[in-house]
Order: structure tokens, then C-alpha cells, then sequence
């Protein structure tokens, strides 16, 4: 029984101290600082690059560039093409290597022997 009358006594008091509870007083110039503070960051480095990249003339921009770096990267250039296939040849004879899948790795025969 004793321990129901201390945990009575002990919800009394935590309603008793709500009683005295007055309603929280806030800065009378906190609205004005926030103002303050929120002008600021309108003019930082940070607010004025996003507000930048984020306009749809840039955006449009940075799409059609990477679409053209990819359109260059894959379309096939046949003038540089072709010179590449052209010094793999050579390179191949050179080196009798095989240049093409049928061949080879190495060509094992001597072509200066009959």
C-alpha cells in the first residue's frame, strides 16, 4: 500500500507543477532576425549558382551538349576509321601477325625458306 501512495503523491506533484506553467515568451525581435538571416542567404555564392543552374535555358543547354559529346563519340568517322585499319595493317604485316580471325596469332611459317 505504501508504494501506491507514493506513486499517488508522486502524480500530484507533476500535476501541480502544470498549474504553474506560464506560456513560453519568444524574443520580440526574433521575427526580424530571421528576415535578416533569410535576406542573407539570398545573396550567397551557394543561392546565386543554384538559382542560375537551375534555370531552364541551362538545363536545356547541359542536355544538348552531353547529347552531342555522345553522338560524337559514337558515331563511326570513316576517315578515322580507315586510318586506323590502315596502320593495323601494316603493323600486322610487318610483324606477320594475324589480321584477321582466321589466321593465326603468329604466323609460324618462314617465307624467306622455299
Amino acid at each position: 500500500m505504501n508504494d501506491k501512495d507514493v506513486l499517488q503523491k508522486r502524480v500530484e506533484e507533476a500535476l501541480a507543477s502544470l498549474d504553474t506553467v506560464q506560456r513560453a515568451q519568444a524574443n520580440p525581435f526574433l521575427y526580424t532576425r530571421i528576415a535578416a538571416k533569410l535576406e542573407q542567404e539570398e545573396h550567397s555564392a551557394w543561392f546565386i549558382a543554384a538559382r542560375w543552374l537551375t534555370r531552364p535555358w541551362v538545363t536545356v543547354a547541359a542536355v544538348l551538349v552531353v547529347l552531342f559529346m555522345n553522338a560524337a563519340v559514337l558515331l563511326p568517322q570513316s576517315e578515322a576509321d580507315v586510318a586506323v585499319q590502315d596502320d593495323t595493317q601494316q603493323l600486322a604485316t610487318e610483324y606477320t601477325m594475324a589480321s584477321t580471325a582466321d589466321e593465326t596469332l603468329y604466323s609460324l611459317t618462314n617465307e624467306e625458306q622455299p
